[in-house]
């Protein structure tokens, strides 16, 4: 049986978006992981992922599909740890 994909594109605010196609059970913690490697951020880093559409954050343990996203969704990647 085929996966079926979803494709997403994640803005930080560190240059230009990047485009991920991944299976849709792919949870949010793991798409979070490969775009922090992926823009060069640190690893150590706490982060959320949200919709810039209407700004709902992602919960890590969640798979992609549990948010019906659409194909190309803008989502927005933000580092939220603590400190100066």
């Amino acid at each position: 049986m085929e996966q079926k994909t979803i494709t997403v594109q994640i803005l930080t605010g560190k240059g230009p978006a990047k485009t991920y196609t991944v299976p849709q059970q792919t949870k949010v913690s793991d798409l979070i992981a490969t775009a922090v490697s992926d823009f060069g951020l640190p690893p150590g880093d706490s982060y959320t992922l949200t919709r810039q559409s209407n700004e709902e954050e992602l919960s890590p343990e969640r798979p992609l599909v549990s948010y019906h996203l659409a194909d190309n969704e803008i989502l927005v990647l933000t580092d939220v740890t603590g400190g100066a």
